[in-house]
């Protein structure tokens, strides 16, 4: 037998608990879970950094606390460390994030372990002006983004794949993913001592200078300045990278410091062409005498220059050593994206006029000196490449010849022959194509006499995607038909 009292239950101020009914008719105690964010005084500060100097925050038990909350705001960019300890004295995890200017920052951070501090490190190039830190820790949170996507989606959803470019993903109505192959265009890979000048032209003028492959090290192109006013050594890719639009062209480079500040240097590598040493037209890295790293972008000549510290990236800026990292430009009609070591450090966009005027454009690299008696700059290449990303061939077009040509420009630009067709040819007909947007220069291929006598019918030649830079001039001299397939 049980049996049953009616209890009513107070709290010590003498207030009714409430309970309620249950879908089965069953009652419940009512509960409620309050949050309670704690303002965490140990790994707050307002107190402004110098470039270089880094806050640390002291120790702070996170027992009973599921997450760590960080609200920064400073005029110069940072690094934010979150240190975490699992036995409350050894700092054993450590969560790092960047802070940008130009974008706000607040961070969760999941409590693993028993206490956690926060490090700031400035790496701007000046003292802050403005520095707030505030740091909490709260018993109900999670680590989620603190918002959605413009799809109403986490970033991880399939709508909502993205690079580190911040470029997103796109279907076809098909429902399949697009996908753009990187195409390898120029700069193949050095080898021993050879400079192949089939590939790379290497040049360097004044006393100490020097541009050549393997003297230095191995299978790496080392260029050096010298130490004379205007001494400089370059090397520049005899190709030109294809620009195609609709597929990015993409400057990937591995390249070595030997020395961090060299007064009244420069070293620069990138998608460029020079003349000697001056940039002309694409898309650059360039490191000053004081060691600091900028993008470029030149046209005709003039150069837009960003410097480190101003980077609009996911970092503002980038401290250089002499060990190896890897540059990336990736470059469009609408804009340049450029990265170190796969970071996003700067974005340009074009507003009313292009970036740059020329896009097919070869690789460069030079380090030169702008003033006598200085010590000489060394830069050390060891990979540097062009691809596009997209497929290395655009959509075939064709030109008919029934007579006699002393010179027809079929392309302004570069591009690919295919094959041409040849109808019974007439007697000692000669076929000649040029790398020009003239009958002269450079000869991308010559026929020969062509002889009808023992070939009357139509026949075809296979130029197997014959490329060309500058242009493309077709000459013939007799009333032969041809139908010449390019693009």
């Amino acid at each position: 037998m049980s049996f049953f009292e009616e209890t009513t239950l107070r709290d010590g101020a003498g207030n009714l608990i409430a309970s309620f009914v249950n879908p089965d008719s069953t009652h419940a105690l009512v509960v409620s879970a309050t949050q309670y964010s704690i303002a965490d005084a140990n790994n707050t500060s307002t107190t402004n950094l110098a470039a270089g100097a880094t806050f640390t925050g002291t120790k702070t038990n996170t027992l009973g606390s599921q997450s760590i909350q960080v609200i920064l705001l400073a005029d110069q960019a940072c690094t934010v460390n979150i240190d975490q300890s699992g036995d409350g004295t050894n700092y054993d995890i450590t969560d790092t994030y960047y802070y940008n200017t130009q974008r706000s920052f607040s961070i969760t951070c999941q409590a693993a372990g028993k206490a956690y501090r926060i490090r700031v490190t400035n790496t701007g190039l000046s003292t802050t002006t403005t520095f707030r830190l505030e740091a909490f820790i709260a018993p109900i949170s999670n680590t989620l983004p603190r918002s959605l996507d413009a799809l109403g989606n986490l970033r991880v959803g399939v709508n909502a794949l993205a690079d580190q470019y911040g470029f997103t993903g796109s279907f076809d109505p098909s429902h399949q993913l697009a996908i753009a192959e990187p195409f390898h265009l120029v700069g193949p890979v050095f080898v021993g001592t050879v400079t192949d000048t089939n590939f790379w032209t290497v040049g360097n003028s004044g006393a100490g200078s020097g541009a050549d492959i393997g003297s230095t090290t191995t299978s790496v192109a080392t260029l050096t300045s010298g130490t004379a006013n205007s001494g400089y050594g370059k090397l520049a890719s005899v190709r030109l990278g294809r620009f195609i639009p609709g597929s990015p062209g993409r400057f990937k480079g591995y390249l070595r410091l030997t020395a961090l500040s060299v007064a009244n240097t420069i070293r620069a590598w990138g998608a460029v062409t020079l003349s000697t040493v001056a940039p002309q037209d694409g898309f650059f890295f360039s490191v000053n005498g004081s060691g600091i790293l900028s993008v470029n972008s030149a046209s005709g000549g003039a150069v837009m220059s960003v410097a480190s510290g101003s980077f609009n990236g996911t970092v503002e800026t980038v401290t250089l050593d002499t060990n190896l990292h890897t540059y990336e430009i990736v470059y469009t009609s609408s804009g340049a994206w450029f990265l170190v070591d796969g970071v996003l450090i700067h974005t340009m966009l074009a507003t009313t006029a292009p970036l740059v005027t020329i896009m097919t454009l070869p690789i460069g690299a030079w380090s030169a000196n702008s003033a006598s008696g200085t010590a000489s700059a060394v830069l050390q290449c060891f990979n540097v490449s062009i691809y596009r990303l997209g497929r290395g061939e655009a959509t075939n077009t064709s030109h008919y010849f029934s007579a006699a040509t002393t010179g027809t420009v079929l392309k302004y630009g570069a591009g690919e022959v295919h094959r041409l067709l040849i109808s019974a040819p007439a007697a000692n007909n000669v076929i000649t194509l040029y790398d020009n947007t003239a009958a002269s220069g450079t000869v991308l291929w010559g026929s020969g006499t062509i002889n009808n006598a023992g070939n009357p019918l139509p026949f075809f030649m296979d130029l197997s995607d014959l490329p060309f830079f500058n242009g493309l001039t077709y000459v013939q001299t007799g009333n032969t038909g041809v139908t010449i397939i390019y693009e």
